[in-house]
């Protein structure tokens, strides 16, 4: 029982040697794309409030909206954009469009 992991490492041994002496080389390395920054039509809640980062932006900006019954989880997959309308009807003026244009100018500082 012993042997067959020994013969497996010598069998890999051989053929990486192998592949060495002929010039196969592994594949280059190919940079991932950068996620585009963060923004208010786009970017789920959930994701802003786990991103210390974007939730020092909401705090700055929110911090009511942060506080109340809105930011439940089950609204985690709601963009900030589809809460503005969700609490149009009774929180008007909780998320405006001038806090969402100053959340995403923010946010647009952030690395990415």
């Amino acid at each position: 029982m012993r042997l067959l992991p020994a013969c497996c490492s010598l069998a890999l041994i051989a053929i990486a040697s192998a592949a060495v002496a002929q010039g196969v080389t592994t594949a280059p390395v190919v940079a991932l794309p950068r996620h585009a920054p963060y923004n208010s039509n786009d970017t789920e809640l959930g994701t802003l409030l786990h991103d210390p980062a974007a939730l020092a932006v909401l705090k700055k900006h929110v911090p009511d909206f942060l506080s109340g019954p809105e930011v439940m989880e089950p609204t985690w997959a709601m963009t900030l954009k589809e809460m503005q309308a969700y609490l149009r009807a009774y929180k008007g003026g909780l998320l405006t469009d001038e806090k969402l244009a100053a959340i995403d100018a923010d946010l647009a500082k952030l690395p990415h």
